[in-house]
C-alpha cells in the first residue's frame, strides 16, 4: 500500500486531502508543520509527501532539500 505523508499547517485542506486520499486506498498521515515531519520521517518511510512550503515555525524547503 502507499503511503502518504500530507505536510500542511491550514488544518481544512490537511483534512481534506487526508479524507479524499483516505478514501482512494491510500495509507495517510498528516501533520501540521516541518518540525513534527521531521520526527515522524526519523521512524517512518512514505512513499509520497505533499508539501507545503510556507510553513510555520521552519520553512518546508527544510523537508524537501529545496
Amino acid at each position: 500500500m502507499i503511503k502518504i505523508l500530507i505536510v500542511e499547517d491550514n488544518e481544512k485542506i490537511r483534512n481534506l486531502y487526508t479524507e479524499m486520499l483516505t478514501n482512494e486506498g491510500y495509507k495517510v498521515a498528516s501533520v501540521p508543520d516541518a518540525m513534527d515531519a521531521n520526527l515522524l520521517l526519523q521512524d517512518e518511510h512514505f512513499d509520497i509527501m505533499l508539501l507545503d512550503i510556507k510553513l510555520p515555525r521552519v520553512h518546508g524547503s527544510i523537508l524537501s532539500g529545496i
